[in-house]
């Protein structure tokens, strides 16, 4: 009767261990997915105020008398919040995919999920993609209003800008959600 309990209680106790060590590894997992989401809805935001702030630049720019300081300021603030959101997904990049993780991996085979692994690459790379052009169109709107062709540059704007914005921040939504369907 003895060993019986004393087997019964070990197994329990290992059974415990195993289930703590679990627990462990998903409260680390969520507490990276809230991180995760956080900074990558930082990102969107960063992305609306891009696209309010090309808008603000290309309609000061042709104003009849435009500032030479808010046009400077406009576009520092967009250099700004390109840098912010290349470090952003530079940062998602290097420490986010759940591929880099094989811990992360093993909890989500634990529940029949491994197939989300091989989901967010393809999005991620939409978002890179989709952020490579937005920064080309952006570029060439920037040219074109410091070489004065502010005409190009608002039809520019209107043709490339603001739609390959618009893709930019879809693809993070698609990414965003991805995210967040993990969590579930």
């Amino acid at each position: 009767f003895l060993t019986a309990a004393i087997i019964a209680s070990l197994i329990t106790g290992i059974i415990g261990v195993v289930r703590a060590q679990s627990l462990g590894r998903q409260s680390d997992f969520y507490q990276s997915l809230l991180n995760t989401n956080t900074s990558l809805t930082t990102g969107a935001d960063f992305l609306q105020l891009l696209n309010t702030e090309m808008q603000q630049l290309v309609d000061n720019a042709q104003s009849p008398d435009p500032s030479k300081e808010t046009i400077t300021a406009e576009q520092n603030a967009i250099s700004g919040l390109t840098n912010r959101y290349n470090a952003l997904i530079s940062q998602y990049v290097s420490h986010s995919l759940l591929d880099q993780h094989p811990d992360q991996i093993s909890l989500l085979a634990e529940g029949n999920h491994t197939s989300q692994a091989t989901q967010q690459r393809p999005l991620v790379g939409s978002t890179l993609r989709t952020w490579q052009v937005y920064q080309a169109a952006q570029q060439q709107i920037l040219h074109s209003i410091e070489a004065g062709n502010v005409t190009t540059a608002q039809n520019f704007w209107h043709v490339q800008g603001e739609p390959t914005n618009a893709d930019t921040q879809s693809a993070l939504r698609a990414l965003i959600l991805f995210d967040q369907r993990l969590a579930s």
